[in-house]
């Protein structure tokens, strides 16, 4: 089939196998108030049989199919937050700002065939990647003004993850790598009543390349 969204061709494939994951995580949650939280974690995840997308160069179109690979691994620790801004100051009382930040290190075997060929091009290329799909990396941020006696309610919400493998190239070619993509978005609503509410929503606001 055609895919629009990447402008490829996908191929399918009876030979994939389904992925098995054993889940490794400790958490801690301390609650100041029903509406506030702050957390910590650390999680570890081992997969057997990873699905991964493929650019096939040897193809005669673009093409992208899918594979297994043997076994890929994740650490990764989470920071959450939560918070009203009233104890800074009575104005902001109705303010509230949360934020998240994982970070993720992967890495993924590279099988010894397809070792060889990137040897062949990079001489002093390492021996494992970071998995396909998988950013280093998440942030995400929020501002929000929240006013239930006027039916009031206001967003401003940021995200950015990092650099991630978009498709693994066969036969030694460099992997296709999805680029760090800020966005901003903001969102307004207003309830008249039960039944009547008007919202705004802004979208995408940094625009970035």
């Amino acid at each position: 089939s055609f895919s629009f969204f990447v402008d490829f061709v996908l191929v399918g494939t009876d030979e994939l196998q389904r992925t098995l994951i054993d889940n490794y995580d400790m958490r801690w949650e301390p609650f100041q108030t029903t509406s506030e939280i702050g957390s910590v974690s650390a999680f570890y995840k081992r997969f057997n049989n990873p699905i991964e997308r493929v650019f096939n160069t040897e193809a005669q179109n673009d093409e992208l199919t899918y594979r297994n690979v043997n076994q890929a691994q994740l650490l990764g620790a989470e920071f959450e937050f939560r918070k009203k801004l009233g104890f800074i100051s009575s104005a902001l009382e109705n303010f509230r700002a949360s934020g998240n930040l994982v970070l993720i290190q992967s890495q993924v075997d590279i099988s010894e065939g397809e070792l060889e060929r990137i040897l062949l091009f990079q001489p002093d290329a390492a021996t494992t990647r970071q998995m396909f799909g998988q950013s280093p990396y998440s942030i995400n941020g929020e501002l929000a003004y929240v006013n239930d006696s006027i039916g009031l309610n206001a967003a401003l919400n940021y995200n950015v993850f990092g650099k991630r493998i978009a498709s693994v190239s066969s036969n030694g070619a460099p992997n296709i790598i999805e680029q760090p993509r800020p966005s901003l978005d903001f969102s307004l609503t207003k309830s008249f009543g039960e039944r009547v509410s008007v919202k705004f929503r802004a979208r995408n606001l940094l625009n970035p390349e």
